[in-house]
């Protein structure tokens, strides 16, 4: 165990390890609370509904340009794991391959196959132990566009994330065509990856920016700043305090024999922090952005998956004080530093969701306006759809386009009979 006087909040000694640094604190910080979230899978948990319960999990994405500092935030997140390792305190096998559909799936069902097989092993030399309950996965990449690409092949790992955001979805079962089915328990999933805004434009149409995705992604933003420059940083003190962070990360993901020395089970809020959750729930104000209706609806619960990884970068050591049950209890402060958390969060993604949905819209109308030009007449159904469905562009958006070039008298539409008509381009001569 390094030295430690047992005081300090694990997020403060992030953050001052990190120190002086161009990269935007907002990534280091959110980088720490991924890290406790991989750590602490779906061992700890809250409950509104009995029967649903949320867990800390976070998708966690640095959005910046290029070079803002994304990669370096994660990189120093992976060199924590990596001392964990090394100092033999335990191993988080994150995940830093393809980010697909087939990809996560037979990743997952290959730990919870290696899990069962040792969970066998050990009942045959006669340990007691628990049958396994779940599987968890950590990805990290520095670009997520790398991994994961754009087209069909994002959105349906997108759809997988979705699916998987809970938690608790009991047995998976999955066939496939070449290499029989997938099954597997209660995935886990963490992600922590870094993101261009130009990528998530190119990759995000309009359906997915008012689909439940979005509303699940926790949208880091951040820009470098360009009048703060540190030729030389001190890593010293990272240096001097990574044993420490990687002993603190360690204890997160502690398993042991005796229960009353692990990290498991479901937190609480206090009285003074319940009162305050339900006065923030009433009061708040509802969305007046339809792109964030979503984030509305999900931000009770994403405060609270917030407020727990809070809670635990308090200093708890169950196996120097076995039976202590402080850590399930949130306090008011750590409430009301997620409720903020959480607001800036959704102010930041709203921002970059209007700006997507705008980059969207003004390159479906391009694509429209490109086939019109070339067809000069085309009939609208079928055809012109089709001609644009490769862009990505859909009948409730073609449509929407369609109207807009026809008030700018840039086109015309004759009715053919039967609910078709056909769409004739005039160009800047008509407007």
């Amino acid at each position: 165990m390094p030295d430690f006087d047992g005081t300090e909040n694990f997020l403060d000694l992030y953050m001052a390890a990190v120190g002086e640094s161009e990269v935007p604190s907002q990534f280091h910080f959110w980088t720490a609370l991924s890290l406790m979230a991989a750590c602490l899978e779906n061992r700890v948990w809250m409950e509104r509904l009995v029967f649903k319960p949320i867990y800390p999990n976070q998708y966690t994405f640095l959005i910046g340009d290029s070079a803002s500092g994304k990669g370096t935030a994660i990189g120093y997140g992976m060199k924590v794991l990596q001392e964990i390792e090394r100092q033999g305190w335990g191993m988080l096998d994150e995940y830093r391959g393809a980010l697909t559909r087939a990809g996560l799936q037979d990743e997952m069902t290959e730990r919870w196959d290696r899990a069962q097989r040792q969970y066998e092993a050990a009942l045959e030399a006669g340990e007691i132990v628990q049958e396994p309950q779940g599987c968890a996965l950590y990805f990290m990449c520095p670009e997520l566009g790398a991994a994961i690409g754009t087209g069909a092949i994002a959105k349906d790992a997108i759809k997988l994330l979705t699916e998987w955001w809970e938690g608790d979805t009991g047995t998976y079962r999955e066939r496939t065509r070449g290499k029989g089915k997938h099954q597997f328990k209660n995935p886990c999933l963490n992600c922590l990856a870094g993101s261009t805004k130009e990528w998530c434009r190119e990759v995000v149409d309009e359906n997915d920016l008012r689909s439940g995705f979005w509303a699940r992604v926790s949208c880091v933003m951040g820009e470098r700043d360009f009048s703060k420059r540190i030729a030389r940083p001190n890593m010293a003190q990272w240096s001097a305090a990574m044993p420490l962070l990687a002993w603190r990360l360690s204890m997160l993901q502690r398993r042991h024999k005796d229960d009353d020395a692990e990290l498991y089970g479901r937190m609480f809020l206090s009285p003074a922090a319940d009162a305050l959750d339900i006065t923030w729930y009433n009061e708040r104000q509802a969305p007046t952005n339809d792109l964030l209706r979503a984030h509305w609806a999900r931000q009770d619960n994403q405060v609270w998956r917030i407020a727990m990884l809070l809670k635990l970068a308090d200093y708890h050591d169950l196996l120097l004080h076995p039976g202590d049950e402080s850590w399930r209890i949130i306090q008011e402060h750590h409430l009301i530093q997620a409720q903020a958390l959480s607001d800036q969060l959704v102010q930041g993604t709203g921002a970059f969701m209007g700006q997507a949905l705008t980059y969207q819209h003004s390159r479906g109308t391009a694509h429209v306006e490109d086939v019109l030009r070339k067809k000069h007449v085309i009939q609208q159904t079928p055809e012109l759809l089709r001609a644009v469905s490769r862009f990505g562009v859909k009948a409730k958006e073609l449509e929407r386009i369609l109207q807009g070039l026809e008030d700018e008298q840039k086109i015309e539409r004759v009715t053919q009979g039967n609910g078709k008509y056909s769409v004739r381009w005039i160009g800047e001569e008509g407007a």
